[in-house]
């Protein structure tokens, strides 16, 4: 079974209400498992607030109530330090985020799905998919 974790910029996407990336998510979720990890969940909401997206906030809750969001755990934080330390060896920077859902993915064994590849392709162990 594949286990499938949404980036934050895939979550803004189903929000926008992408109807090749919602199609995919459903037919996906019919065969494998689908999660928001606890940091996109973190920058999703952060944004919707900010902006007063009441419509999309609701999309949001629903989209969270279907699929779920996980919580961080001691084992992913230590996962997410070893991506930074590994990055940080080559001279490498990402966004902290990134690398909290980096490290998420990776302890899960799940396949990132993101539009931002350049962000995660220096991460080692990391699957991704662009499904946009």
């Amino acid at each position: 079974m594949k286990k499938f974790a949404l980036d934050t910029d895939i979550t803004s996407f189903y929000l926008k209400g992408n109807t090749k990336l919602i199609d995919r998510i459903n037919k996906e979720a019919k065969d494998g498992t689908i999660v928001i990890p606890p940091i996109v969940y973190y920058e999703i909401k952060k944004w919707l607030l900010k902006n007063c997206a009441k419509v999309k906030l609701a999309a949001f809750e629903n989209l969270l109530a279907k699929y779920g969001v996980d919580t961080i755990t001691k084992e992913i934080l230590d996962t997410s330090l070893a991506v930074y330390i590994d990055l940080k060896s080559k001279n490498i920077t990402i966004d902290d985020c990134d690398i909290f859902i980096a490290g998420y993915c990776i302890y899960k064994d799940y396949i990132l799905i993101t539009n931002n590849t350049d962000h995660y392709k220096n991460i080692k162990d990391l699957k991704i998919e662009n499904w946009v």
